[in-house]
């Protein structure tokens, strides 16, 4: 039980560094929503659904607030490589 604990955590530091590691390439939008989802999963959630909502979604909401209302712009190659930003 123990070493599963150590193995969760092992898994979550490497999901940070790849975090860490891609998000000026990919972008803030792509990479934090799949660093929330595979968090979730790695901590033992299996509601798809449930994931889904609180990554995607979540992050495109606190992107809003960040270009939307308080004006902070953040490069995102993968939304402007989709056509979403500017």
């Amino acid at each position: 039980a123990a070493s599963d604990v150590y193995k969760r955590q092992v898994i979550l530091i490497a999901i940070a560094i790849i975090y860490g590691a891609t998000i000026l390439k990919v972008g803030y939008f792509l990479t934090t929503s799949l660093f929330l989802f595979s968090s979730y999963y790695f901590l033992g959630e299996r509601r798809w659904v449930l994931m889904f909502l609180l990554s995607f979604p979540f992050v495109a909401a606190f992107m809003y607030l960040l270009h939307g209302v308080l004006d902070i712009y953040l490069r995102d190659p993968f939304l402007q490589s989709i056509g979403v930003m500017g």
